[in-house]
């Protein structure tokens, strides 16, 4: 018996499609392999990536809501009970990149310069609020996250044997990974910042002073966070125990 199928595998067709929580981001249907072309490039950008190596200063910014909700719970003394959120972020990516050589696969070498200089800074405020009516009352959680630092690389390559790699930190320091947060209540219209419990952990750790006379350079951490690690004491959660300060951050160690 003859089996004709109902498809053509020369004209493929399908859909891609990006969902966040049920919500439609992204959604692409093609019905050819002209199609099916036309969205790879629009997913991967092609064009981005070559202009990378054009020898030309990029720059890159974009920002945008992370999470916005808000949510009501009815309590047993009548007083409704709100939480909030909401949160958002920054970033700002600078680059720039060239090959000197026009064809490194035929000469076999290679002479490549690049600099980077990412930033990135994201906020998140939570809030619980209680309305009595005549008056409300909050305590609110304020945090920030932020990364800056810079980067230039040069690479050398000849004949697939002799390679050179430089690598150089423009900044002094280089904030890695750095974190903030806050307590806040508000009463009758005032806000007031609380400082949480009394004992506290704070100090500053950096790498040993062989790496540092090696290679020049130097890891610190530092780090002021409420001591909840006793037991006998009923402590909230560690973010609700006080502000948090923790900071991962790359330094020049002679500056000269």
């Amino acid at each position: 018996f003859a089996y004709k199928p109902n498809y053509e595998f020369n004209k493929p067709n399908g859909y891609f499609e990006h969902k966040i929580y049920g919500n439609d981001i992204n959604f692409h249907h093609f019905d050819s392999f002209e199609e099916l072309s036309q969205i790879f490039k629009k997913v991967v950008p092609f064009e981005r990536v070559k202009s990378i190596f054009s020898s030309k200063k990029e720059t890159f910014i974009d920002s945008g809501i992370v999470v916005d909700v808000s949510y009501s719970v009815p309590s047993s003394t009548g007083f409704p009970l709100v939480l909030s959120g909401f949160g958002a972020y920054s970033l700002d990516i600078s680059y720039f990149a060239s090959i000197k050589n026009d064809d490194p696969w035929k000469s076999k070498s290679l002479d490549f310069t690049g600099k980077l200089r990412p930033s990135l800074s994201m906020e998140l405020n939570t809030a619980m609020q209680v309305d009595l009516f005549y008056d409300t009352t909050e305590i609110k959680f304020k945090s920030n996250v932020y990364s800056n630092y810079a980067l230039e690389t040069d690479i050398v390559l000849e004949n697939y044997t002799r390679a050179s790699v430089n690598v150089k930190l423009p900044q002094d320091r280089n904030d890695i990974f750095s974190i903030r947060t806050q307590l806040l209540s508000k009463l009758e219209g005032k806000e007031s910042l609380l400082y949480g419990i009394d004992d506290k952990y704070n100090g500053t750790s950096c790498t040993w002073p062989a790496v540092e006379e090696t290679f020049g350079l130097q890891v610190c951490v530092d780090y002021n966070l409420p001591d909840v690690s006793d037991q006998n004491k009923n402590f909230p959660s560690l973010i609700l125990s006080g502000p948090i300060n923790f900071d991962i951050h790359l330094d020049k160690a002679d500056l000269s």
